[in-house]
Formats: structure tokens, C-alpha cells, sequence
């Protein structure tokens, strides 16, 4: 048995911060784009240079995507970070947040993603998706870790 409770130093908190600004433009800019690229078009076709300025909703949209998760930063951590997570040894995983918890099986277990001195768990379907920082592995050892883990690890260098 695994066992991670929450303590989290300010690297992972920035790496977690980072992904969640990932994750959020990776959403937002294709939609913004096509708007963009419509807006465009549509000036260039009607020779309506004022049109230009509908540009201003989509990249004001696309800025607030990539500070929302470094202003908010309380909130995000508070939602995001887990409490404790204690993992069996054929791979279920019990995690606790502030407000939440869930149980999955080890079937859930879609990847996970060791960087900088953290994992990061994704699962498929609609779980919640676990992130833990090494420093807080209270029980076991990172080589068992990665032995229940070892077809779905990937390991990150940058």
C-alpha cells in the first residue's frame, strides 16, 4: 500500500499551476481562433475595417484563460490538490480533497505522468484526476510506485 498525504512544495504548486494553464488554453484558443479567423474574413470580404474591433472579445478571452489559473491561484490549489491518497497494490486509488473524494479501479487508470518530482494521474471516463507531489508520500517508496504503475507510467524530463 501507497499512501500520499497533502504536502505540496511551491515547484509542484507552480508545475500544477502551469498544466491548469495548459489545459485551459488548449480549450479556449481553437474556439477563439475560428472566431478570430471568421472576423477576419468577414472584414476583409466586406471591406469593413471597423469589424476589426469584434477582434477584442476573443483575445481578451484567450488572456484571461492563461491568467485565470495564477490569479486565482487559492481556489485552483484548494480544488485541484488532494488531501490524502492511499493506493493498493493492485492499483485502486482512494483520494480525498477538501470537498470531494472518489474510489477508482485500476482499469480507470488512463496514464500516469512523473515530472518534476510529481505525478500525475489521468484516468478515463469522468474521474477527477489525482496530482501528488513525492514529498508527500508518507507510506511505501516511489520503486513500488512505479511497479504497480509500470504500463501506464511516463516518465517526464522536462
Amino acid at each position: 500500500m501507497i499512501e500520499f498525504r497533502g504536502k505540496y512544495s511551491r515547484e509542484s504548486e507552480d508545475l500544477l499551476v502551469r498544466m491548469q494553464t495548459v489545459s485551459t488554453l488548449i480549450k479556449t484558443v481553437p474556439v477563439c481562433a475560428v472566431c478570430i479567423a471568421v472576423v477576419v474574413v468577414l472584414a476583409v470580404l466586406l471591406e469593413l475595417p471597423v469589424m476589426f474591433t469584434f477582434l477584442i472579445p476573443p483575445v481578451v478571452v484567450i488572456l484571461f484563460a492563461a491568467i485565470a489559473p495564477s490569479v486565482d491561484r487559492d481556489k485552483v490549489m484548494e480544488k485541484l490538490l488532494t488531501v490524502r491518497v492511499v493506493i493498493d497494490e493492485y492499483g485502486g486509488i482512494d483520494a480525498r480533497w477538501k470537498s470531494f473524494s472518489q474510489h477508482t479501479s485500476p482499469d480507470d487508470v488512463k496514464k500516469v505522468v512523473e515530472k518534476k518530482g510529481c505525478y500525475y494521474i489521468t484516468f478515463k471516463g469522468k474521474h477527477r484526476d489525482v496530482f501528488l507531489d513525492k514529498a508527500g508520500l508518507f507510506r511505501g517508496d516511489p520503486a513500488e510506485f512505479a511497479h504497480i504503475f509500470q504500463n501506464s507510467l511516463i516518465v517526464k524530463r522536462h
